[in-house]
């Protein structure tokens, strides 16, 4: 087979598609002369092309010529020429508007200054890669774009028949609406629990349930109103006997920051201080009013909805409350739900919650755990 006939550079003229054309031939035929070995030299060749690239627009297509320019250079032995058609790329990625773009581009301009060992220029042009991937993550900034509510709601019912009939029944439920300067969350937990052979309290509720309104201030600072509501619950009663019933119920006002948010306000972690609140106990243990008070309390709150953990989402509240005038009788109270997703639609919940009391308790130890997992559904537009 005959070899390739070498020819002169052509003379740089035409349009900006077929000089763009002219430069590929030429950087084509630097690359086959290499490869192959052949006698010509593929200096003029590659300076012409050089030259052409060099009076193109900026645009993806230049990058990709330098880098190409870049690596013909080195495998020339010619270091520092391969250093500057680097450095003429990286001039070209930064007037190259889209942020994703040039994220790509950094990375190939990291490989290049890697193959010629300068390691440093490598490193800073990958880490500011994914810094700006990082910072493209976060895309709502204040004030926040409305967005429609989201609901997510999950029904349980279990029960037997013999010589009583016992029932129990449960509703999950999760509510998210954004406003532009304020949004509202609230999540609760009902249950209903019949049973035909107990003497007092046949039918006995129990819920746990809370409500978070945040109204933003700037990007980071917001103030908020959360209520806490738990009745007939094992994890904060001293007693949960048939006969007993109790309730706890925590409203609190204060500031908040923002310690991470993601691409919409849904998807966010709070660090919040409760400065002005209230906590109103009532327990009715053994046919006997043991606890009817409302105390001053403050609370110190890390909050957070739909932080992403792989294909999954978390969404973690973390409290730790005390009395205003007993700072030493703290309560330690942590809710977190891991959703898996399954379809658009379904996903599979599971709960953990636990809660530690320095307070000494009756008939309940000072750590309490409980875990619920089930399918929930999402009702969205």
């Amino acid at each position: 087979m005959a070899e390739p006939v070498a020819a002169e550079p052509p003379a740089a003229s035409g349009s900006e598609q077929e000089l763009s054309a002219q430069a590929r031939v030429l950087l084509d035929q630097v690359a086959w002369c290499l490869a192959t070995t052949c006698a010509e030299d593929p200096g003029p060749w590659l300076a012409a092309a050089e030259e052409i690239v060099r009076g193109q627009p900026a645009s993806e297509s230049q990058v990709d010529d330098w880098l190409t320019i870049a690596r013909l250079r080195a495998q020339l032995g010619e270091a520092e020429a391969a250093k500057a058609a680097l450095q003429e790329a990286r001039k070209t990625v930064e007037a190259i508007t889209p942020a994703t773009s040039r994220r790509v581009w950094q990375s190939r301009l990291a490989l290049g200054y890697a193959a010629l060992g300068d390691v440093d220029t490598s490193r800073a042009l990958q880490q500011d890669a994914l810094a700006q991937g990082d910072a493209s993550e976060q895309t709502v900034a204040y004030p926040f774009p409305e967005g429609p509510g989201r609901l997510k709601a999950g029904l349980g019912v279990t029960g037997t028949s013999f010589d009583e009939t016992t029932m129990l029944g449960s509703l999950s439920f999760s509510l998210f609406k954004p406003w532009s300067r304020q949004d509202l969350s609230a999540d609760g937990l009902f249950v209903i629990d019949y049973d035909s052979g107990r003497d007092n309290n046949r039918i006995k509720p129990n819920i746990a349930s809370s409500l978070m309104y945040r109204y933003h201030l700037n990007d980071d600072w917001h103030l908020f109103v959360s209520n806490f509501t738990n009745v007939n619950s094992g994890v904060f009663a001293s007693g949960s006997d048939d006969e007993d019933t109790s309730a706890l119920v925590a409203s609190y006002v204060g500031p908040g920051i923002n310690l991470w948010r993601g691409r919409s306000t849904e998807h966010f972690l709070d660090l919040q201080f409760g400065i002005l609140g209230a906590r109103y106990e009532y327990e009715d243990l053994n046919f006997k009013l043991e606890r009817n008070e409302l105390t001053p309390s403050v609370v110190l709150i890390l909050f957070g909805r739909g932080i992403p953990i792989g294909r999954a989402t978390l969404s973690p509240t973390l409290a730790v409350g005390a009395g205003s005038d007993q700072l030493d009788q703290l309560v330690m109270y942590s809710d977190v739900n891991l959703n898996v997703p399954i379809s658009k639609r379904w996903a599979w919940s599971s709960r953990v919650v636990w809660r530690y009391t320095t307070r000494p308790v009756r008939d309940n130890p000072n750590l309490n755990l409980q875990y619920v997992t089930g399918l929930t559904y999402t009702f969205k537009p």
